[in-house]
Order: structure tokens, then C-alpha cells, then sequence
């Protein structure tokens, strides 16, 4: 309990102290300070002429406060002014000039302002406000070993080492870099004290040229250029698609064609990497109010696995039906938009009707139709097949058997009685050949009295003939 009355003790003295100090009434005064220093330096001399005291063995201590802010620094409070540097010692070692040193890395581009506070037993004494502007003497060396990587398909990151020999000073450095297709201006990038830095805002496969540069303060004594130092970002996909400009029909065959259509390529830096193929998706259409309508189900893809192709041919087409088509470059990482639809007209059907033209012969609906057109034709020629055969049966049934179509008459009964012999026995073998004919062979109308005229003509040569003989 004793010690800690103690330290409680000690504790409100010096709280006392420093509240009896703070709330001593500060006298402004005028004294004479400048700032030596170049500009970029990290430490930064402050000299002025101390003040005049009565008692001369008293103790004197001096403040340098700054305010980094160009505007806002008008009066000295604890929130706009910093700590520079102090000094203490007594009248006796007072001399002409008096020097404080400040050392901030990140102090004051190229102006700031500071004062001076000389605190004594008389009182608290505070100087105007004092302005302190560094001047270049100093170029800035080349900076070292640049290097760029790609990470991503818009992000490079960039290092680099610190131009040597500038170790005391606030280095600024400058990136300077230009795509290889712009012919604007080369952008610029600051990066103070850095020895990296990312830039995030480029374009996707596309090739950079990067320097560097450094100086004192990022205003001046701007040093020589390092690089260039070439890299190119990621691939991505394509941001524009071709665009068809013609298209030609070939190879046109019943109902079928086939159609090239012809493209343009976009510009180069819309690419995003290298072209690996062309998809290009067609299908049919159907006029509705004025204007084309697709018809569900009926699209096709055609793929062009050649990355310079400029033309591709569409077969099979049909020739009465319009179609349209559209196309998209891609890349290793994927394809891009597709272009605007572009129309395919179908030829004018003369003996086709509408609904038979806007029909594809990939249709099932088609085939069926076919099938039964074919098997009615098939039925209608055995129905004839079947009426012909029946009317021939029929015919043939009807008519007699041919030895009683053909009757001799009575001339060749009396040549029969007055023959010799001889000539009966001759008689008999016609006779004999007669009945020995087949009646089937000869399928003739019983009223054909030109058959049995020639028959008769034919019995009666031969009997003559034998009878002479």
C-alpha cells in the first residue's frame, strides 16, 4: 500500500506539471529561421537566431514543430503540427545561429512550414508560422534490373531495384508504358518510395513496353530511363465477333444447295489471343408479320477449325426454305459474342405448296408420306395384275376344244370313198395326224372360217399330191 501511495504521488505531480505547462499563456515573437536542405533529402536542416535572455544560467529549450500540409497549417495545435526536433542547453552555450535537424522519410514533397517555440522560466514563446522550400541540385540516377510479369489477362506486376548511390535521398519513381498497337501518348504511373508495382487496367493479350525513371520528390531532377522491358498479358476471350458481308448458293440438286458465306474479321486488339476456330449456328425461318421467325428445333452448328478461314460452305440446305445464320471467333479461353443474324433467302416453290415447301426433307413427315404413296401405286398395279389374269381365265374356259371346231365337208368325205388304196391309206394317215393333235394347242373362235379354210387347203393339196404320185 506504501508504494502504491508512492507512485500515485509522483503520478499526479507530473500530471500537474505538464497541466500547469500546457495551460501557460504563449507569447508570439519574431525570429529568424530558414531551412538548409536539397530538395529530396531525408533530413532537413532548421536554422535561426536565439532570443535575448535576462537570466543567463536558466535553461532554454527550444521546439521545431512542421505541418506536412501545404494549406490548413495557420495556427500551431497538436493536430496539424508534428514534431521535428528539440534542443536544451543553458544561456551560457547560446551562440549566434542555432541548427535543428529533422530526418522523415516521408516528409513534405517540396514545401511545408514549421516553428519555432522557446519555452524558459519566463514563459512559453512561439514564432510566426515559417515557410521552408527545398531546391534541386541533385538528377537522380537510372533505377535497376526492371522486370514485368503477366498475372492476369488485364494485370501486370512490375520490380525493380533502386538507382544506386541515392540511399539519403526520398526517391520518386515514374513508370512510363504504351501498348504496341496505340499511337496516343505513353501513360504514366507514380509509385513514391516503392520498389514494385501492379497495374490492373490493361487490355487482355496485348503486348506492353514499360520504362522507368526516378527523381527527387516526383517534381524534379528527373534521372534517365531504364528499359524497355517487353510482356505481354493473358489470353481472354474475343470482345467483337466477324461480320458476314456475302453469300453465294451452289450445287443446287433437286431440293438441296449449298451455300459459302463469307466473312470480315474484327480488329486485331479485340482478338484477346489467338484464334482457334469459328463456330457458325444456322437454322430455318418462317415469315410472320413481315419478319422472320425461327423455327423451333431446327438449329445446326458447322464448326471451322481453321483460324484464318474467311469463307465456309453450308450444304445440304433446302433449297425452298430460308434460313439464317450467325458466327463467333474463339480462343483458348473461350468463345466471344456472335454476330448479328444474317439471312439465308429460300428459292419460290412453282408446283410446291407453302406448306409442303417450309417442310425439310429430314422431316419424319415427309417419309411417311412417301411410304404411302408408294404403297398405293403398288396396290393399284396388283389390283390390275389381278382383273387381268381373271379376264384371260375366263376366255380360255370358254372356248371349245379345236377337233370340234374344225368339221370336213362333204368334198373331202366323196375324196375319201373314190380314192385308190393307196391313196385311203394316205387318207387315213391325215386323219390319223389330225386326231392325234392336241385341241389345247390351238385356242380359236368357232366362226373363224379363215382357220378352217386354210386347214381344209392345206388336207386337200396333200391328197392331190399323193393321188398324182
Amino acid at each position: 500500500m506504501a508504494k502504491l501511495a508512492v507512485f500515485s504521488s509522483i503520478f499526479c505531480s507530473i500530471f500537474l506539471v505538464f497541466h500547469i505547462e500546457a495551460e501557460i499563456n504563449h507569447t508570439d515573437v519574431k525570429i529568424q529561421s530558414y531551412c538548409k536542405g536539397t530538395f529530396g533529402l531525408k533530413d532537413v536542416d532548421i536554422i535561426w537566431k536565439p532570443l535575448a535572455q535576462r537570466n543567463s544560467s536558466s535553461l532554454v529549450k527550444y521546439r521545431i514543430s512542421y505541418c506536412p500540409r501545404v494549406q490548413g497549417c495557420i495556427r500551431p495545435s497538436s493536430e496539424q503540427y508534428r514534431f521535428g526536433c528539440m534542443l536544451n542547453m543553458t544561456q551560457l552555450q547560446l551562440q549566434k545561429e542555432l541548427q535543428c535537424r529533422m530526418t522523415e522519410e516521408s516528409l513534405f514533397p517540396f514545401q511545408f512550414y514549421y516553428i519555432v517555440e522557446l519555452r524558459n522560466s519566463s514563459g512559453v514563446f512561439i514564432s510566426h508560422r515559417l515557410s521552408c522550400r527545398l531546391l534541386s541540385k541533385v538528377h537522380c540516377t537510372r533505377p535497376q534490373n526492371l522486370k514485368a510479369k503477366a498475372i492476369g489477362k488485364r494485370t501486370i506486376s512490375l520490380s525493380w531495384r533502386p538507382a544506386p548511390f541515392m540511399g539519403k535521398y526520398i526517391l520518386c519513381y515514374k513508370l512510363w508504358y504504351a501498348a504496341a498497337h496505340e499511337n496516343f501518348n505513353e501513360s504514366l504511373q507514380m509509385a513514391l518510395g516503392s520498389e514494385s508495382r501492379t497495374i490492373d487496367d490493361l487490355s487482355p493479350y496485348t503486348e506492353y513496353k514499360f520504362y522507368i525513371q526516378c527523381s527527387l520528390g516526383c517534381q524534379r531532377g528527373w534521372g534517365l530511363l531504364d528499359g524497355p522491358v517487353t510482356v505481354r498479358t493473358l489470353e481472354d476471350v474475343p470482345t467483337q465477333a466477324p461480320q458476314f458481308n456475302n453469300w453465294s448458293v451452289s450445287n443446287t440438286h433437286e431440293e438441296k444447295r449449298d451455300v459459302t458465306v463469307v466473312w470480315q474479321l474484327p480488329p486485331l486488339y479485340t482478338w484477346n489471343g489467338v484464334p482457334n476456330k469459328f463456330n457458325i449456328d444456322y437454322w430455318q425461318t418462317t415469315k410472320r408479320n413481315d419478319s422472320s421467325v425461327p423455327i423451333p428445333n431446327s438449329t445446326k452448328s458447322l464448326q471451322i477449325n481453321n483460324s484464318s478461314a474467311t469463307e465456309a460452305t453450308i450444304r445440304g440446305l433446302n433449297r425452298y426454305v430460308a434460313y439464317q445464320t450467325q458466327i463467333s471467333m474463339c480462343t483458348a479461353e473461350g468463345c466471344g459474342p456472335k454476330s448479328v443474324p444474317w439471312p439465308l433467302e429460300g428459292e419460290e416453290a412453282k408446283e410446291i405448296e407453302s406448306h409442303v415447301v417450309n417442310r425439310s426433307l429430314d422431316s419424319p413427315d415427309i417419309w411417311t408420306v412417301l411410304a404411302v404413296v408408294i404403297g398405293l401405286v403398288l396396290l393399284f398395279v396388283l389390283i390390275m395384275a389381278a382383273i387381268y389374269y381373271f379376264r384371260e381365265s375366263r376366255v380360255r374356259r370358254q372356248q371349245p376344244p379345236l377337233q370340234e371346231r374344225i368339221q370336213l365337208d362333204p368334198p373331202y368325205h366323196e375324196l375319201e370313198n373314190s380314192a385308190s388304196p393307196a391313196r385311203s391309206s394316205d387318207y387315213e394317215r391325215i386323219h390319223t395326224l389330225e386326231d392325234h393333235t392336241d385341241p389345247q394347242l390351238i385356242n380359236r373362235d368357232r366362226d373363224d372360217s379363215n382357220f378352217c379354210a386354210l386347214v381344209r387347203a392345206d388336207l386337200y393339196s396333200s391328197t392331190l399330191s399323193h393321188s398324182t404320185s
